[in-house]
């Protein structure tokens, strides 16, 4: 009842005299026993709004937003929930231009890709389809033909000798009809487009209506029905491209999918189904179990692979069911996708050669989005053992998909204060590494290209340290408080004396040169533990033929632990010294390492993976805290783990990390250098302190 009267205003075709503003009052009769409830609709030729009265937080708004080809009027509609979600819809193509959820800390980011204008969307959706309902067939048709009671039909074709999507003018490219609606489930805007007999080939009159509902309970509903008065095939969808981080955040390639669907439809060359209906385990197109999208595509051949791929989804035709889940790790923010229809396409398209600039100037490029478009088998109309797309005169096609948002939150909470943030003190380093705490209350850090070890203290001026530094990387304390560094370029561990003269430790395994050491880390009973990793050598000047992880005695004794890394990295203790924590850059995790009474390692196995394709950063430096807390740095920020390897969340940095370390008096500060700058942020935990304790010296 409460949207009976929201029904007589059809904003298409509306005449609304110019500069006038007009205020609709609707009392609207309830039946016995309730009582009368009032809806407002204020309407001018730039901005309309509709609000209900005991839902003050739902509304549409309408703004004009230019004309289509043939001079129709296109709108963009304003859905708004009770929560503060944001939905833009065009009447042009039915397009979904804006979807705004929130992320775990309730910041709300557009997660569909698209454009800012309607001439942009006029460009591009000839061939991409961004937001738009596609019909009157989605996906393809063989050669464009099928027969349908006896008699053959030719349809337009666009996709070489096939039918794409509807054909050359689908319904991604007409004016819809819309009348925007408020209930208390949410905000809801309805669309209908009437396809005359004999558009793009296509047999009867097809009434078309799709009902978009931005709910309260934060999910985005699509109802599409359709009558016809001769029979017809009907398969429709929306072909959103989403990315939960953000569409301007880059790639899609860290998103976590899953599908419900055991079954698929294998394609030709030219992309039109077999006929088959194939398992999908052991092949790439498996995702019954969640996977990050890059691990499938790393699957797949070919250049710059893809998927473009129907799913035969699990469970009853008809039915709501749930069809995929992405989850992505940063934003928290998961996306469910239910449907009534039997099968779904993943489409992952390879964005390049893009002219058109997405919104905001975003240059949509390589895997910026995916689509996860519910439907009917492709080229069902020429299958007879897929599932049939006729509709007949008397029959409703019905089809309903809702996208439900939703965020895990992480167990930061147990490391971080509320609303704490990182924090740049220091900039224009060329490339920083190997922080270090004084605790005569000033850092040191390693700037590699600079050659340079510097001495920043709060409020005071940056200091060179030592210059040149051998191009330190890491440093550390040993027991009685020396500076212990791993120099990149003279290839050795030294030590500063008290005098401030550098004495070389070790350069040397079995009479050939160490690769290039990099970060260290000193064990109670005073022994130097420290990765050996080729970073800034030739191939020619490697003397060793492997890249390991070494013991350094008090006594200068050096022990080879292990040799099996790729890139070995980031090493640090567990609080008791039983755990030996080492990064590998390359393979993108943390290894562990069981510590034996007499100092050697034992029982290596994979701590934590650090992968998250598409963001800049790997395993690198690495840090404890004194609960058992793992501090490793990689893509996009610093990844906290638990003892046990389970993650707590990420510290996102804003540049790319590269080394931690651990300061202030009560040791909980962490400090974070990252690329050109110097970063740091307060933790409850205090840290492990290096060297453990010593006496405080003066340099």
């Amino acid at each position: 009842m409460q949207s009976s009267f929201i029904k007589n205003i059809t904003l298409a075709s509306s005449p609304i005299t110019m500069g006038i503003s007009i205020i609709l009052m609707s009392i609207l009769y309830p039946c016995q026993g309730e009582i009368a409830k009032v809806k407002l609709v204020s309407l001018d030729t730039h901005n309309i709004s509709i609000k209900d009265s005991d839902q003050q937080n739902t509304s549409i708004t309408v703004t004009e937003w230019g004309k289509a080809e043939n001079g129709q009027s296109v709108n963009l509609f304003t859905l708004t929930n009770a929560k503060g979600l944001v939905a833009k819809i065009t009447n042009y193509g039915a397009i979904i231009t804006e979807l705004r959820v929130p992320d775990r800390r309730g910041k709300l980011d557009d997660v569909v890709l698209g454009f800012d204008t309607l001439e942009a969307y006029k460009q591009v959706n000839r061939y991409s389809y961004f937001g738009a309902i596609v019909g009157r067939v989605a996906n393809r048709i063989a050669n464009g033909k099928f027969t349908l009671d006896g008699k053959e039909y030719t349809l337009a074709t666009n996709a070489g000798l096939h039918h794409l999507h509807g054909g050359k003018k689908g319904f991604d490219q007409v004016v819809w009809q819309a009348e925007p609606i408020t209930s208390p489930t949410g905000a809801t805007l309805k669309l209908t487009y009437l396809s005359v007999d004999g558009e793009e080939g296509y047999p009867g009159n097809l009434t078309v209506t799709v009902t978009y509902t931005l709910t309260n309970n934060n999910e985005f509903k699509m109802e599409m029905t359709a009558t016809t008065d001769k029979p017809t095939p009907v398969n429709l969808t929306n072909h959103s491209y989403w990315n939960l981080a953000g569409h301007a955040s880059g790639s899609i390639l860290g998103h976590q999918l899953l599908i419900n669907a055991d079954k698929y439809t294998p394609n030709n060359a030219q992309k039109i189904p077999t006929g088959e209906i194939k398992l999908v385990q052991n092949t790439p197109y498996d995702f019954t179990q969640p996977k990050l999208i890059n691990d499938g595509i790393k699957q797949l051949e070919g250049d710059k692979p893809s998927y473009d791929i129907n799913y035969a989804l699990n469970g009853k035709p008809g039915q709501i069911k749930l069809a995929a889940k992405v989850d992505e790790r940063f934003s928290g923010r998961v996306m469910e996708v239910y449907t009534t229809k039997p099968g779904m396409q993943l489409y992952t398209g390879y964005l390049q050669n893009l002219k058109t600039q997405g919104k905001g100037g975003v240059n949509y490029q390589g895997y910026a989005g995916l689509c996860l478009e519910t439907q009917y088998f492709p080229n069902s109309v020429n299958q007879p053992n897929f599932p049939s797309t006729i509709l007949r005169p008397g029959q409703i096609y019905r089809h309903t998909t809702t996208h439900k948002f939703y965020t895990k939150q992480d167990n930061l909470q147990s490391i971080l204060d509320k609303n704490t943030q990182v924090e740049k003190i220091a900039r224009n380093f060329k490339f920083t590494e190997g922080p270090l705490w004084h605790p005569n209350g000033f850092l040191l850090l390693s700037d590699i290209p600079a050659n340079t070890i510097y001495q920043w203290q709060p409020n005071q001026k940056l200091q060179i340290f030592r210059h040149p530094s051998g191009n330190a990387n890491g440093n550390t304390f040993d027991l009685q408080g020396h500076l212990i560094t791993a120099e990149h370029s003279n290839r050795r561990v030294s030590r500063t004396e008290k005098n401030g003269k550098l004495a070389a430790l070790v350069s040397h395994y079995q009479g050939k040169r160490l690769n290039s050491p990099n970060d260290l880390v000193v064990k109670s009973d005073g022994s130097i533990y420290f990765t050996d990793p080729p970073y800034g050598i030739k191939p020619q000047q490697k003397e060793l033929g492997f890249y390991g992880v070494y013991r350094l005695t008090s006594d200068g004794k050096l022990t080879l632990l292990a040799k099996d890394f790729v890139r070995p990295n980031g090493i640090a203790f567990s609080p008791d010294e039983t755990k030996l924590y080492v990064n590998d850059s390359e393979i993108g995790h943390i290894r562990v390492f069981d510590v034996n009474s007499d100092g050697l390692l034992k029982n290596s196995r994979i701590f934590a993976q650090q992968k998250y394709p598409g963001k800049e950063g790997v395993p690198d430096g690495i840090k404890v805290d004194i609960k058992g807390n793992v501090y490793s740095t990689g893509p996009g920020g610093v990844w906290v783990f638990s003892a046990a390897g389970n993650l707590l969340g990420i510290i996102e940095v804003p540049e790319v990390p590269a080394n931690l370390a651990w300061g202030d008096n009560d040791y909980k500060t962490l400090y974070i250098t990252a690329r050109n700058s110097l970063y740091r942020i307060r933790l409850k935990n205090p840290g492990v302190r290096p060297g453990k304790s010593f006496a405080l010296r003066s340099w």
